[in-house]
Order: structure tokens, then C-alpha cells, then sequence
């Protein structure tokens, strides 16, 4: 696949920064629901583990708080700040303006209590028919790790996560040879 194309792979929503996002109204849900609920892909080619990554982004760059990352992550405050601190010593400098302003990014809504941060990552851009070599590309991380990644998501959820035809004819293929 073409890198080239990568924005028609996830969505892409503008970088608006909202004013005053660390103050949210009434409602903390609400407040976070009108902002851009995303992220850039680009940011999980650094050191950092991808949880790292995401919650340093969204607390320097978006300037969310601990509650607001938690909320939109389904994740412990406490284990975000603990998180953020790990990725302030690995890396103490902000994501640049040209990472952030990448085209490809991934929706927040992605995450939920049953995947880990990585395996809802990657069960996503598996999803828009990604092969695992070109996601091991975007995150870097080694093919056979996003293959196995993919496999335990796919054991947590109980579903098989819809991949293209050259997979599904390889697994046809492949139960053909163990009868």
C-alpha cells in the first residue's frame, strides 16, 4: 500500500484547538465530546509506548487533563499520570507541529475496557484493510508482534476482525492442510 494514501485510511479531522480546554463547563463528557476526539499516527513512531504517546499528546498538545484523557481513553487517571511521567522522562520534549499535523489519524472512540491501548490501535487500522506489515510500518513495531497482537484482540473480543481476501484465502488455504 501506497503511504501516500494513508489519509484514506483513517480519519482525518483538522487540528482545531479548542480555547480553554483544560477548564471544561459542567459536564466533563459533554465538553470533551465537542472536541477533536483524535489523534495523529505519527506519534506512535517515537520511544514511546503507545499509551505513552497518546496520553503525553493529549495532555502537552491538547492540554486535556488527567480526567479528561481517562474519560476519553477508558483508562485509570492515576494510571495515565504515572504514564505521563514515564514519557516525560523518555522523551521531555513536545511533539513537534509537523507530527501533529499529520493527515492520518485515529478516533479516540476506538479504545474501550477490553482491548489495551495497542490492541484497540491496531484492531482499528486493521479494520480499513491494512496488512500487518503496513501497520508494523505506521506504529513501528515488527509485523509478528501486530499479528499476535491482532490475534489475542480477536480472542478478547471473540470476533475475527475482518481483514482482506488474500488473508481470508490463505486461512481457507491453511484449514485444508490440518484436515
Amino acid at each position: 500500500m501506497d503511504i501516500s494514501k494513508e489519509s484514506d485510511l483513517v480519519i482525518d479531522i483538522s487540528e482545531k484547538e479548542p480555547e480553554n480546554t483544560n477548564k471544561p463547563n459542567k459536564g466533563t463528557e459533554k465538553s470533551i465530546k465537542s472536541i477533536s476526539n483524535d489523534f495523529p499516527i505519527s506519534i506512535l513512531k517515537t520511544q514511546l509506548s503507545s499509551l505513552e504517546a497518546i496520553v503525553k499528546f493529549l495532555r502537552e498538545n491538547r492540554k486535556y487533563s488527567y480526567k479528561e484523557i481517562a474519560i476519553l481513553l477508558r483508562r485509570n487517571p492515576k494510571t495515565l499520570a504515572v504514564s505521563y511521567g514515564m514519557a516525560k522522562t523518555k522523551r521531555p520534549e513536545k511533539f513537534s507541529k509537523y507530527i501533529c499535523a499529520s493527515k492520518s489519524r485515529i478516533p479516540l472512540s476506538v479504545f474501550n475496557e477490553r482491548l489495551s491501548i495497542l490492541e484497540a490501535i491496531i484492531t482499528y487500522l486493521r479494520s480499513r484493510d491494512m496488512s500487518y506489515s503496513e501497520i508494523a510500518r505506521f506504529i513501528n513495531k515488527d509485523p509478528r508482534t501486530v499479528w499476535t497482537v491482532c490475534r489475542r484482540a480477536e480472542k478478547r473480543t471473540g470476533e475475527k476482525i475482518k481483514n482482506n481476501i488474500l488473508e481470508k484465502d490463505s486461512n481457507s488455504n491453511n484449514s485444508k492442510n490440518d484436515s
